[in-house]
């Protein structure tokens, strides 16, 4: 999978917790990710043929069984590597999201496994966001 696409599944995750029924709307993803909506919608699209993404009434997305299983994967790497910039390497908030967003695309399960324990299994991450289990 692209680094792209990751991002969309990550925000699309991040969005729907924000969101009473779990959708979100193209322009919203969109406004996050700082794209045109002609960009998201070609993304979109090949997320659901790659059953990821599904769409529903009023142009709102929902992730898959599929989708936000690999959405709490990311949005896990990213936080627990949060805990450990700031906890760990004393970084501030703002720079440790930015460098967390780096890291979630290349580091493993083991490893965030690994530091998650060593982190003494967080729940929180240093912007008050739950670590998903």
């Amino acid at each position: 999978m692209s680094l792209s696409a990751e991002d969309y599944i990550r925000t699309i995750f991040v969005l729907s917790e924000d969101s009473d029924d779990k959708a979100v709307r193209q322009i919203d993803i969109a406004k996050k990710l700082n794209l045109n909506k002609a960009s998201v919608s070609e993304m979109v699209k090949k997320l659901m043929l790659q059953g990821y993404v599904n769409s529903e009434r009023y142009s709102k997305l929902s992730l898959t069984k599929k989708g936000f299983i690999f959405g709490k994967e990311i949005i896990r790497k990213h936080r627990i590597m949060e805990v450990f910039l700031v906890e760990v390497l004393g970084l501030d908030k703002d720079k440790a999201h930015i460098e967390a967003h780096k890291i979630e695309h290349c580091i493993s399960a083991e490893i965030i496994e690994r530091l998650y324990i060593i982190l003494g299994r967080p729940v929180k991450s240093p912007t008050e966001k739950i670590i998903p289990r």
